[in-house]
């Protein structure tokens, strides 16, 4: 948004609802952009012990060496948001929904 002046205003972006499942919030996100509502960043340390961690790590790997999915800004923003709340990152989550997507329609 630009003033008359030629500079840009700011806007006060909103704060997000509180969500009592999952599946609220994943319908919210469906039709809301992110862009709209300040979303607070939570990052607490974990501790792993060394064998949970190459376990980790190895998946990891094995994850990230398969194929790129270009995604539009709106969906990775909300695929972070969710990822978030969940304390995952968006590339597992993904991985996960489509994981979950293929066994079932295997099992067609």
């Amino acid at each position: 948004m630009v003033s008359k002046s030629g500079k840009a205003k700011k806007r006060h972006k909103k704060q997000p609802p509180s969500f009592k499942s999952a599946e609220e919030e994943a319908r919210f996100w469906e039709e809301h952009d992110s862009a709209e509502f300040e979303i607070e960043e939570v990052a607490e340390p974990v501790i792993l012990s060394p064998s949970l961690r190459d376990r980790i790590l190895k998946r990891w790997e094995r994850m990230r060496a398969t194929e790129w999915l270009p995604l539009p800004k709106s969906q990775a923003r909300r695929l972070k948001i969710l990822a978030r709340r969940k304390k995952i990152s968006w590339e597992l989550l993904v991985y996960q929904w489509l994981e979950e997507k293929l066994r079932s329609e295997s099992a067609r």
